[in-house]
């Protein structure tokens, strides 16, 4: 059985620290992935695929992001709900990890978020 696990990219320490509070809560792990590991694949930090040996150099930093990989939709719903109450990541951009996303690096994975969001906000 795969472990529930949330991806955090762009955040703090402070703001994984609050994170982790409403993650434990609902059996979850929090990974916090470092800027040096945003052009590995997202799936890689799931048990989904591997890290690269050399990855290609990381285009800088990137904002806030979080995906979800193996959660239940009740854990989904718990730890969006929580995110409120501790106010940290509800401006982050979310996705869930799929077989196709997760082949795709960290930073491929916030352009395509950061490109659908502009495409709904008009």
């Amino acid at each position: 059985m795969e472990t529930p696990t949330v991806l955090l990219y762009g955040f703090d320490a402070p703001a994984v620290k609050r994170m982790r509070q409403v993650g434990g809560k609902l059996g979850l792990r929090l990974r916090r992935v470092l800027p040096e590991e945003y052009t590995q694949p997202v799936g890689a930090f799931a048990g989904r695929g591997r890290f690269l040996e050399m990855p290609g150099p990381s285009g800088g930093p990137l904002g806030e992001m979080l995906v979800f990989c193996h959660v239940t939709e009740r854990q989904l719903e718990g730890f969006l709900s929580g995110l409120g109450t501790v106010r940290v990541g509800q401006d982050a951009l979310k996705a869930v990890l799929t077989d196709t996303n997760a082949r795709w690096t960290g930073e491929r994975l916030y352009e395509e978020l950061r490109k659908e969001r502009a495409e709904i906000d008009g």
